[in-house]
């Protein structure tokens, strides 16, 4: 038995090998000669102190964003010293908290709040059951009590809908629930929050099934954040990074008819199966003075134009903000601050 394992395992080795020739490429694809000693990579940039980064996690699994995955803009119309971003962070003393960080348009770090992964934020209101904080909107980090009215008999529905037709004919910020929630930071699962002068009040009221007592609020008129909140905007990567060559280390060219095929997919995007390059591509951002950045472990069909590695990076930036983020990973990203 054992010898016909090791007869067999040459075997199937060699028909997995037979998918690809992979063979020494160690040359430029663009003719123009560069100096690669004046390119860096970006990590290289920031211990240089170039660059700086912000470290969402430090846990490439996890995902501990549970209030918003990009960064945040809050831009206060008409006032210019009221515009800032945030970046929601894992809390690295206690998995259970969130780290909340507001960041000025230079990038630096200006104030944060910690709070618990299971709360919730509504029109910009950090809430945890009957507490809550109005830090993101005006930086005021106390905790604050939810004043709580009860409206749990079947004779009070229609002072509830009092309630909503006065929120509603005074164009006044609500929010509202009439359905089963397992949201752990609400106590009910019925409730009106109305928002009056940064003032919460919640009116937590009995649902009945039976149609004279059905409570239809129509559209709320809040939303998680309010308006003055927005993911942060995506620049068009190709316009930022220039692609100054690639060195090819090695070239894969793709071996048909394996019954084992499987496909390639180069940068890990969904690209069509084809013989490639691997190496480093060297870029240049288009900054004030330009960034010269090495990015190792990169592949290209052989076929494709080189400038579409460009497209490959996340960059993000506002109009107010003196500074792109470079973002690098998905789920728990780092974030690359490059000054504009």
């Amino acid at each position: 038995m054992n010898k016909l394992i090791i007869l067999l395992l040459p075997l199937i080795l060699s028909c997995r090998d037979s998918k690809w020739e992979v063979t020494p490429a160690n040359k430029f694809l663009v003719a123009k000669k560069i100096d690669t000693t004046n390119y860096s990579s970006l990590e290289e940039l920031f211990l240089k102190g170039v660059i700086k980064k912000i470290i969402t996690s430090n846990d490439d699994y996890t995902d501990n964003h549970t209030h918003f995955s990009l960064p945040l803009v809050y831009d206060k119309k008409y006032d210019y010293n009221k515009k800032y971003i945030f970046i929601e962070k894992k809390y690295i003393p206690d998995d259970q908290k969130i780290i909340i960080v507001k960041y000025d348009k230079e990038g630096n770090a200006l104030d944060s709040i910690v709070v618990d992964q299971h709360t919730t934020i509504i029109n910009s209101y950090i809430i945890e059951r009957n507490l809550y904080s109005s830090w993101l909107i005006d930086s005021d980090k106390r905790i604050k009590t939810i004043e709580n009215i009860n409206y749990f008999s079947e004779s009070d529905t229609s002072k509830i809908k009092a309630i909503v037709k006065s929120l509603k004919s005074n164009n006044e910020s609500y929010f509202s629930t009439s359905e089963y929630t397992e949201d752990k930071s609400i106590d009910t699962c019925n409730y009106i929050i109305s928002f009056k002068n940064n003032k919460l009040i919640k009116y937590n009221y009995l649902k009945k099934f039976r149609p004279e007592y059905e409570l239809k609020l129509g559209k709320d008129n809040t939303s998680e954040f309010s308006k003055e909140f927005s993911l942060m905007s995506s620049v068009k990567s190709e316009q930022f990074f220039q692609v100054d060559n690639f060195f090819a280390k090695n070239h894969y060219s793709f071996i048909p008819g394996n019954k084992w095929d499987f496909k390639l997919y180069p940068n890990g995007g969904g690209v069509p199966q084809c013989d490639n390059f691997m190496g480093t591509v060297f870029f240049s951002l288009l900054t004030t003075p330009p960034l010269k950045i090495k990015i190792n472990k990169e592949s290209i069909c052989e076929n494709r134009n080189l400038n579409e590695l460009a497209e490959y990076h996340n960059v993000y930036t506002e109009d107010f903000l003196n500074f792109y983020l470079i973002e690098k990973g998905i789920r728990n990203p780092i974030y690359y601050v490059v000054k504009k």
